[in-house]
């Protein structure tokens, strides 16, 4: 049962766009089950609602804005967010949106600042999914924007502190990778006590069913799948196309642009949805990441591992999963990726189906969020006494919301000690397995019993407020939860306003 709040401070790229940093929002979903997750973007964009949207019953987004601009654009980013905390309006609003949680966590190191503002003497995790210092040098590197060396040395040294600043400022830090710990300590003089790795993990195994690898029989035709927003190298696949007619390469993302003029056997799609993603994949018998991306995990392989198919990637792009060459993928480079291609054309279709399986459960075994709590539990000082407590559960209301409240409570592995219903004549009686207690039953029960057991409103609308005024006169607020029939899920006590329910 939901017992504390988590404040996650992000930018609008984690949750409004399919990419690595919303594909690491999901830990959220998963940690959903058990704390309320409480996500908060600050903006200084006055356009935006500041009332919390319910995602489901236990997640909530709200963009907190601001009328005062503190920064205009000729700063740069990073001294945009570095003056961020100087705009009292949006600190705030950030206080009051946090005011309620138990941990602050920052997704990224860019609003570090104005968290610290806002809560000095609170702990705050920054979640480092890449190391912004190298992802800037790794940019440059592919623009080869040389023409002012002057202002690309400043901004690396602004990126520098404004990075360096914010590893000071946090209580922990969350890596991806023990390849990013490492560097973090190298680079900016970090304690490695400081850091833990919790990896970009799939956030429901359990749907990976459908996905399983299958046997792919050989065909005249080979099909290369490629996922990517911009590639390093497109000549590498020209070439190899215009020399292999037998050869297609199914291009999906933003790299797409960089083959307008490609021979027929090079297919681009541009950017697809997930479900026609996966349908692309479905038709491809292999699948290649050659980027030389520098930091983080690179999250597209969790989707080509996921969907079964074998591999073709450099030890940068399999960094952080920990997988084994020739058993779980096949290396290669730019420089070896024909060589790589040739290897894989001379394996017979056991040898790639079993390339496929080994990663797929590589990737189901090892990157499953479950296995990472005791690491988010020990950096944040959140424990399981509180979430995993036994608790023991009435169910104020013998009908079918009330089913549905049992199956929710049952599936978690919760205790219900049956129904409570006003209808004094179904006292006694059993529904589906429980049995139906008297409120004054119930209640002289719930008081005796505080630190153990619950109760939950699990009635329609028209008797809630009878109800809800009912319970409040007999048991404390805290010991009360509510089935909210929009969400269909069950709602804790944070988040509800006590005032406006004693109103009803």
């Amino acid at each position: 049962m939901i017992n504390n709040e988590i404040a996650v401070i992000c930018r609008l790229d984690a949750i409004d766009t399919k990419n690595g940093y919303s594909r690491a929002m999901e830990l959220y979903d998963y940690l959903s089950d058990n704390y309320y997750i409480n996500i908060i973007v600050p903006c200084e964009l006055n356009m935006f609602v500041d009332t919390p949207t319910n995602l489901s019953s236990t997640i909530s987004m709200q963009i907190i804005s601001s009328d005062n601009i503190t920064n205009n654009e000729e700063q740069g980013i990073w001294k945009y967010y570095d003056n961020l905390p100087e705009n009292e309006e949006l600190v705030e609003k950030l206080r009051i949106a946090a005011e309620g949680s138990s941990v602050i966590i920052c997704e990224g190191i860019y609003f570090l600042p104005i968290a610290k503002k806002a809560f000095p003497d609170r702990k705050i995790i920054l979640r480092a999914l890449d190391i912004e210092y190298d992802r800037l040098s790794w940019s440059l590197s592919l623009t080869n924007d040389a023409s002012n060396k002057e202002n690309t040395k400043e901004l690396r040294e602004t990126i520098f502190n404004f990075e360096k600043k914010a590893y000071e400022m946090c209580s922990g830090i969350l890596t991806a990778t023990n390849d990013d710990t490492k560097r973090i300590c190298d680079l900016f003089g970090v304690d490695s006590k400081k850091i833990s790795v919790l990896p970009i993990c799939l956030s429901d195994i359990s749907k990976l069913k459908i996905l399983a690898p299958r046997k792919r029989e050989k065909t005249a035709i080979i099909r290369c799948l490629i996922v990517s927003t911009l590639l390093e190298n497109p000549d590498c696949f020209l070439n190899l196309a215009k020399k292999n007619k037998n050869v297609e390469f199914h291009i999906i993302g933003q790299s797409s642009a960089q083959f307008d003029n490609a021979p027929n056997n090079i297919i681009t799609y541009g950017v697809v949805s997930d479900e026609r993603m996966c349908e692309i994949s479905n038709i491809c018998d292999f699948a290649v990441n050659i980027s030389h991306m520098t930091f983080g995990m690179n999250v597209k392989m969790l989707d080509y591992f996921s969907w079964g198919i074998p591999i073709i990637a450099n030890k940068l792009g399999v960094r952080g999963y920990n997988v084994k060459e020739y058993q779980e993928y096949i290396p290669a480079d730019f420089d070896t990726f024909e060589k790589a291609f040739e290897y894989f054309l001379n394996m017979n279709e056991n040898q790639r189906y079993e390339l496929a399986v080994n990663g797929f459960n590589h990737i189901c075994i090892e990157y499953d969020y479950s296995k990472y709590l005791d690491v988010f539990l020990e950096i944040s000082g959140l424990s399981t006494e509180e979430s995993e407590t036994n608790y023991e559960f009435y169910i104020f209301g013998a009908g079918k919301i009330g089913k549905i409240v049992l199956e929710q409570l049952t599936s978690k592995g919760y205790t219900c000690v049956g129904f409570v219903d006003n209808n004094l004549t179904r006292k006694g009686d059993i529904y589906y397995g429980k049995k139906i207690f008297a409120p004054c039953d119930a209640f002289l029960d719930l008081k005796s019993n505080m630190q153990r057991k619950r109760i939950v409103i699990a009635v329609n609308s028209k008797f809630f407020p009878s109800v809800i005024r009912q319970v409040l006169s007999e048991i404390d607020y805290e010991q009360v939860l509510i089935h909210g029939d929009k969400y269909g899920g069950i709602l804790n006590n944070k988040l509800i306003d006590i005032n406006k329910l004693k109103s009803l």
